[in-house]
């Protein structure tokens, strides 16, 4: 299990590409099961599509972490906005 600890959030593209179609997107602290990896995508187990979990190369840092690293660096439920969704192209949210 990994969770989305970019915010406010990250899009799950159809293909384990940049430009590919997005499916939909997942906000920060949302927790995601992966059946499959390729390079630094991760292959959804419960629904159709890929998300990103390191988006260095486009200067976005860490998207997603493994669940139990993950949950010692999120803040509590609460304690942080949503905020306005991004995208690429608008903003710098990618996944």
């Amino acid at each position: 299990e990994w969770v989305v600890v970019h915010s406010p959030l990250v899009f799950v593209r159809e293909e384990p590409e940049d430009e590919s179609r997005k499916l939909g997107y997942k906000w920060r602290g949302e927790r995601v099961a992966v059946s499959g990896e390729r390079g630094p995508w991760l292959k959804l187990a419960l629904e159709e599509g890929w998300m990103l979990r390191d988006g260095s190369a486009l200067g976005l840092g860490c998207l997603l972490e493994p669940a139990a690293r993950a949950s010692k660096a999120l803040p509590a439920p609460g304690g942080e906005a949503g905020g306005a969704a991004g995208g690429q192209g608008g903003g710098v949210t990618v996944g």
